[in-house]
């Protein structure tokens, strides 16, 4: 299992974020394995990575073999894999750390636990972290997959580490719910037993952590009681019947919307776990090869990097190692550090070395990007060109498109059909306007 989250991770992280247009678009094929990033992003050098190799998630996965042994300081289990996340992030002003993508909620959480130090058992866990993305779940199948006892409660004390609101620590203790049941089933799934079994236990654990943490949540005034996961569980049995990928995912992503998401939810590999952990479970317990599977979660972009690594190891406690590519096992770098730390759990140094040179190859891989990048801006400034501001430099008045509404509207607006027409308007004429810049600049490339 363990594996099969290292090969996900691997395979997921050169699309992550990308969505599906964009992919078919770059590459005019589909994804089949792991991809050279060279070949995706020649202008973009932050986004190439090693093929084979896996992002942050992987990483907490190292950490997570803390929990096979004890590390003397009498902390439980999710808060020593707190300690060891810290001691495997370094220091905080140090030029490259073992991280190299980590998810807003860890950064966050290894800040508080640097600056907090020396710890008390409750300084590892989150107070105040409002977001509900599928991060907390890359925790989920560790525990599982080392055979602890109560996997689904570790699970969810795990997700604690960087989430605080219901829904991202529910998802971690269905994902490993789910992988448990799976294991239990034997070589024949029933996917409606085993549904009629994971919805009640999920339902069952939210209530739960409604009432222990309630009054939490309104000291944060978080007020209302928060929508659970196992209300867009309820109507996957159906949808395993009919075998409608299509309705699905519709059905998926409307009932992740009525969760009330921050940022809409457009396709069920987004980050809000009301969509991906629902389609996760279709997928696992659904009729499709394990290898056509990971591909179309490939190929549908979003939040790839987490989503196939969760996916591949519910796969593989369903259908056994052998029903993957051994040139996947083969491509994935991490695999033989992987089996070292699991004849030695406690070896956090040969991750951390091994880590860091994968960075260092990382950044060699990217210095040619940087300097032909500088190259081209030098031939543009030399020709009286501007500088085209990335991303991260446009303000919002110079952004391609309209921001999104709840940033602007005012409460009660969002149905209003004037206001709706206005946004469909701006975010028209944004587009249109973009497009036109677009030409514009290639057509004085080639002039050039």
């Amino acid at each position: 299992m363990l594996e099969a989250m290292f090969l996900g991770a691997a395979l997921g992280r050169p699309c992550n974020g990308l969505k599906r247009g964009h992919l078919q678009q770059l590459l005019g094929a589909p994804i089949e394995g792991f991809l050279d990033g060279r070949i995706l992003f020649p202008n973009r050098p932050e986004r190439n990575v090693l093929p084979g190799l896996h992002g942050a998630a992987g990483t907490m996965v190292f950490a997570s073999l803390a929990m096979c042994e004890e590390d003397g300081a009498g902390r439980s289990p999710a808060a020593q894999v707190g300690a060891r996340l810290l001691e495997l992030s370094g220091e905080e002003d140090q030029e490259s750390v073992v991280f190299r993508s980590p998810g807003r909620p860890l950064r966050d959480a290894l800040a508080r636990w640097r600056n907090e130090y020396p710890w008390e058992e409750s300084d590892f866990f989150a107070r105040e972290e409002p977001r509900e993305g599928i991060g907390a779940a890359t925790f989920a199948l560790v525990p599982s997959a080392i055979g602890m006892q109560q996997a689904p409660g570790v699970a969810a004390r795990l997700a604690r580490l960087t989430h605080t609101k219901l829904a991202p620590v529910a998802a971690a203790y269905c994902v490993a719910r789910t992988a448990e049941l799976i294991c239990n089933a034997g070589k024949k799934i029933d996917s409606s037993a085993i549904l009629k079994q994971l919805i009640p236990a999920v339902r069952e654990f939210e209530a739960t952590f409604i009432e222990q943490h309630s009054t939490e949540w309104e000291e944060l005034g978080w007020n209302g009681k928060p929508p659970t996961l196992s209300c867009t569980l309820e109507p996957l049995a159906a949808l395993l019947r009919e075998e409608n990928d299509s309705l699905a995912e519709k059905t998926i992503v409307a009932g992740a919307a009525e969760m009330n998401p921050v940022c809409a939810v457009t396709h069920v590999q987004h980050g809000f776990v009301g969509a991906s952990i629902p389609w996760l479970v279709y997928r696992a317990l659904g009729t499709l090869s394990p290898r056509n599977a990971i591909e179309d979660a490939l190929n549908r972009g979003g939040e790839t990097g987490a989503v196939v690594s969760l996916l591949a190891a519910l796969l593989v406690c369903r259908h056994d190692r052998q029903f993957l590519p051994d040139e996947w096992y083969a491509g994935t770098l991490a695999l033989p550090l992987l089996y070292r730390c699991l004849d030695d759990p406690g070896g956090a140094n040969g991750i951390i070395a091994a880590e860091q040179r994968w960075s260092a190859m990382e950044d060699a891989l990217r210095d040619p990007l940087r300097k032909e990048l500088r190259r081209q801006e030098a031939a543009d400034a030399a020709a009286g060109r501007p500088r085209k501001k990335s991303h991260l430099e446009e303000d919002q008045e110079e952004a391609k498109f309209a921001p999104p509404p709840h940033l602007w509207l005012k409460p009660g607006e969002e149905e209003d059909p004037e206001k709706k027409r206005i946004l469909k308007e701006a975010r028209g004429k944004r587009r249109i306007d973009w497009k036109e810049s677009r030409r514009k600049d290639e057509r004085e490339r080639r002039r050039d």
